[in-house]
C-alpha cells in the first residue's frame, strides 16, 4: 500500500487545485466578515466575560446631548444616555485624536481616561444625631448631664464623631467610576466604605456589608477622524441606592482627563461628590422595581417610628429583597451616647406562591390574589413559613413557631427571656386576612421551662405543651391545650394529650441556633 510521506503532503497542499479554492473561499469569507463587523459599527457588546453575551444597538448622538464642556482648553465634545431592560448607555465624544488609555488602575493618575458619577438623589435624609433606648429617642440636646453614668463620653465629642462619620455615609450613596477601555474603578464608595467600617464596633460593621460598593461597568472606545468615541455601560445592579421604585431621574456628572488634568466635563461646576452640582438626567424610559410580587411600596415609617426616607439597591431583575432606612438605633437601657448616628436598618421582603396566582408576602403580612390584594397589621416571618390548602379554595398560613426574646430591646423582667411565637392565618380570596391562631410562650423559670406546639398533618388539630418545674422536687409538671379547627376559626377543645410532647419535637430548645 503507497503511503504519503510529510512532504508529499505538503506538495500536495500547495499545488492542489482544491485547496488553493479551499484557501480562496475561506479568506474571501473572512474578509466578508469582517467588513459586517465594521459594517455594523452601531453596537456594542454589553458583555464581557463576567456578563452574558448580548449587544446593544447605538443611539446616534440626539440633538440634546449634553455638552463636554472645555476646562482648562480642552476639546470639547457631547454626551448622551439610552436606557435598557439591563442599564444604562453612557455614549460619548471628545474632539481629540487618539488618546493615550490607561492600561490599569494605577495609570489613570497618568494617561487618559474617563470619569462618571452617579446618584440616584441629590441628598441624603438622616435624622437629627442622637441615640435611643427602650423609651425613647435622646441627643445632645435633651441630655442630662446630672445622670450621666461613669466612663460615658462626653456628649460633644461624641456628636462632633458622628458628623463626621455622616460625612463618609453620605458618600456610600454616589459612585465615581474611572475608566479606560477594559479598566474600570470606583474610588470614592470604596474609599469612604473602609471608612465607615473604621467608625463601627463589630456588631454595627454587620450592618453596612450590604452597602459595600460591587459592580462591574465597564468602557468602549473606537477613534474617529479628529475625535474618539466611547460606550460605557452601567448595569441597573451597579447603581448606588436608590429611593424611588420608579427610577427616572438620576444624576450624572461625566468627565475626561488626561492624567490628573480636568479636561471637559458635563458639569463643570461640580463640588466634589455632591450630587445636587450634577447634572440632573431624567431618564427617557424608567426603570421600574417591585418589592416582592406584592408590590409592596417604600415606607417611610420604620419599626422605629423614625421618619426617615426608604432606600434599597437596584438589581437587575427588579425585584430587591432588601430595603433599609437610616434610623437613631434604640437598644435597651442605651441612656447615655453611644454607638452610631444613623444606622442602616434593613428590613427583608419575602413572598410563597400559593397557587392559583396568588401569594402571601411578609414581612407584614399581605396577600394578593389575581384580582385583589389585602393588606394587615400583622407581621410573620420568612422561616418558617407554611402553608395549607382548604377545601373550599382559601388557605391557612403558619408563621413560627419562632424563638426569640420576649422583648425586642432585650429590657424589662424576664426581656432577654425566649419566647416561642406562632400565628396561623385564613387567607381568603373573597374576604381577605384574619388572625386565627396566635399563642406566645415564654420559659420563665419556675413556672415555664419547657414547650412544644404541634400541629396535626391535617391542620385540623393544634396541641400546645407547656412544662412548669416543681421547686421541691425540681419534677417537671406537663400540661396541654388542645385547639381545633371550626371551618373560620381554631377553638379550644377536648380532650388535651398528656405530656410530655412526643418526639421529634417541633420547638426543640436543645437545638443549636434556636
Amino acid at each position: 500500500m503507497y503511503s504519503l510521506m510529510e512532504k508529499d503532503l505538503v506538495v500536495l497542499r500547495i499545488h492542489s487545485p482544491w485547496f488553493k479554492w479551499y484557501r480562496t473561499t475561506l479568506i474571501t469569507l473572512i474578509l466578508a466578515l469582517l467588513y459586517s463587523f465594521s459594517a455594523s459599527a452601531e453596537t456594542i457588546p454589553y458583555t464581557q466575560s463576567r456578563f452574558q453575551r448580548g449587544t446593544f444597538a447605538l443611539s446616534p448622538e440626539p440633538a440634546g446631548a449634553l455638552d463636554l464642556h472645555p476646562v482648562h482648553g480642552g476639546p470639547g465634545g457631547k454626551v448622551w444616555f439610552q436606557e435598557t431592560d439591563a442599564g444604562i448607555l453612557i455614549m460619548g465624544k471628545d474632539n481629540i485624536d487618539r488618546p493615550e488609555w490607561a492600561r490599569f488602575p494605577l495609570e489613570f493618575r497618568a494617561r487618559d481616561h474617563v470619569e462618571v458619577w452617579l446618584a440616584g438623589s441629590k441628598d441624603v435624609e438622616m435624622p437629627e444625631i442622637g441615640w435611643g433606648n427602650q423609651f425613647e429617642h435622646a441627643n445632645c440636646k435633651t441630655y442630662d448631664v446630672t445622670k450621666k453614668r461613669a466612663g460615658t463620653e462626653d456628649c460633644a465629642v461624641w456628636e462632633a464623631r458622628q458628623g463626621a462619620y455622616r460625612d463618609q455615609l453620605r458618600r456610600l450613596f454616589v459612585r465615581q467610576w474611572q475608566f479606560a477601555p477594559g479598566v474600570s474603578n470606583e474610588v470614592f464608595a470604596t474609599e469612604a466604605y473602609a471608612k465607615v467600617l473604621a467608625y463601627a464596633a463589630d456588631r454595627e460593621r454587620r450592618l453596612f456589608s450590604k452597602l459595600e460598593p460591587t459592580g462591574h461597568p465597564f468602557m468602549q472606545s473606537s477613534n474617529g477622524v479628529g475625535y474618539y468615541s466611547f460606550q460605557i455601560f452601567v448595569q441597573w445592579s451597579d447603581f448606588p441606592p436608590v429611593s424611588s421604585l420608579d427610577l427616572s431621574r438620576v444624576y450624572v456628572a461625566v468627565e475626561v482627563f488626561k492624567g490628573d488634568a480636568l479636561s471637559s466635563s458635563t458639569s463643570p461646576a461640580r463640588r466634589g461628590g455632591d450630587p445636587a452640582t450634577f447634572t440632573q438626567c431624567d431618564l427617557a424610559r424608567s426603570f421600574a422595581s417591585h418589592v416582592t410580587p406584592c408590590d409592596y411600596p417604600l415606607e417611610r415609617a420604620n419599626r422605629n417610628r423614625d421618619e426617615t426616607a426608604a432606600w434599597y439597591l437596584p438589581s437587575s431583575d427588579g425585584l430587591p429583597s432588601y430595603v433599609f432606612n437610616l434610623v437613631n438605633e434604640r437598644i435597651g437601657y442605651r441612656y447615655d451616647p453611644a454607638g452610631l448616628s444613623p444606622i442602616p436598618q434593613w428590613t427583608h421582603y419575602f413572598s410563597r406562591k400559593l397557587g392559583d396566582g396568588s401569594f402571601a408576602c411578609g414581612p407584614d403580612l399581605r396577600y394578593v390574589t389575581p384580582n385583589r390584594s389585602y393588606d394587615s397589621n400583622f407581621s410573620i416571618v420568612e422561616r418558617p413559613l407554611s402553608f395549607h390548602k382548604l377545601a373550599d379554595g382559601s388557605y391557612l398560613l403558619k408563621s413560627g413557631a419562632v424563638l426569640e426574646p420576649w422583648s425586642p430591646y432585650g429590657s424589662g423582667q424576664c426581656g432577654m427571656c425566649l419566647t416561642a411565637r406562632v400565628s396561623v392565618f385564613h387567607l381568603n380570596p373573597a374576604e381577605g386576612i384574619g388572625q386565627v391562631f396566635k399563642e406566645e410562650l415564654r420559659i420563665d423559670p419556675p413556672n415555664s421551662v419547657d414547650l412544644d406546639i404541634r400541629f396535626s398533618r391535617d391542620w385540623k388539630s393544634i396541641v400546645v405543651y407547656t412544662a412548669s418545674e416543681e421547686e421541691a422536687t425540681q419534677k417537671r409538671v406537663w400540661s396541654s391545650q388542645h385547639y381545633c379547627w371550626s371551618d373560620t376559626s381554631y377553638e379550644e377543645c377536648d380532650p388535651s394529650p398528656p405530656g410530655p410532647p412526643p418526639k421529634p419535637r417541633h420547638v426543640d430548645l436543645s437545638r443549636p441556633g434556636w
